[in-house]
């Protein structure tokens, strides 16, 4: 699964390699623990642009009738997303993308579990292909969700985990967007496994509420340490 990710980008990494107008992510700012529930800006399609909206972390189907539903989805399986209830109509009609530096996961040890954080060789930032609806609440106000689709674990990720992030490459950025396709093929073209990195970071990601650059900095005791290996 994907549980906690970093969005630490520039205004101009956005602009850029998204290809967004500045006016609608001026007000974007960094965050390096990213977890369930948050608001998190990500990346529509509508009036034949694409744009950037806060969307909660955690699908919530338009039919639900809590809120609190949208815990149990903040990931949506790849092999089954096309016929899974909750999440069908939202491959079909509604796709997003959600910007990253990188990901984080757990690799359980004998003392502890050691967190990685997975990235870019070249700096340049993550796709998640994500799913998103839009849900009302008894005051009528719209709650725009999202969940992150996964799939099996690459080289690089299944040391630590056996799921990973679908990762879009840049070329189908508008194949995945356009939900008028559904050629999976097209849609899921994937980044090469050899343009990704990872490195162990400290226990000080683990708190949520830690959210400075930190949280990515590689941990410099881990290989002077005899217990995680």
């Amino acid at each position: 699964m994907c549980g906690r990710f970093a969005q630490a980008l520039k205004l101009e990494e956005w602009i850029d390699h998204f290809q967004i107008k500045q006016t609608e992510i001026d007000k974007v700012q960094p965050s390096y623990n990213i977890a369930p529930t948050q608001m998190v800006p990500c990346i529509i399609y509508r009036d034949n642009d694409r744009r950037v909206e806060p969307m909660k972390w955690g699908l919530i189907p338009s039919w639900a009738q809590s809120i609190d539903v949208g815990r149990k989805h903040i990931n949506a399986r790849k092999e089954t997303v096309k016929t899974k209830a909750v999440f069908k109509n939202a491959f079909y009609h509604r796709r997003c993308i959600i910007p990253a530096t990188g990901f984080y996961e757990w690799k359980k040890t004998k003392y502890l579990n050691q967190a990685y954080f997975f990235t870019l060789r070249n700096h340049t930032p993550m796709a998640f292909a994500g799913i998103w609806e839009e849900w009302q609440n008894k005051d009528h106000e719209i709650i725009c969700s999202f969940s992150i689709l996964t799939t099996h674990a690459n080289k690089i990720v299944s040391p630590i985990h056996n799921r990973m992030p679908v990762l879009l490459s840049s070329e189908c950025f508008n194949g995945w967007l356009d939900t008028s396709r559904s050629d999976s093929h097209f849609i899921y073209q994937m980044i090469s496994e050899d343009s990704m990195t990872s490195y162990p970071v400290s226990s000080f990601v683990n708190k949520v509420s830690n959210n400075s650059p930190q949280c990515i900095q590689m941990c410099k005791d881990y290989f002077q340490n005899s217990l995680f290996h």
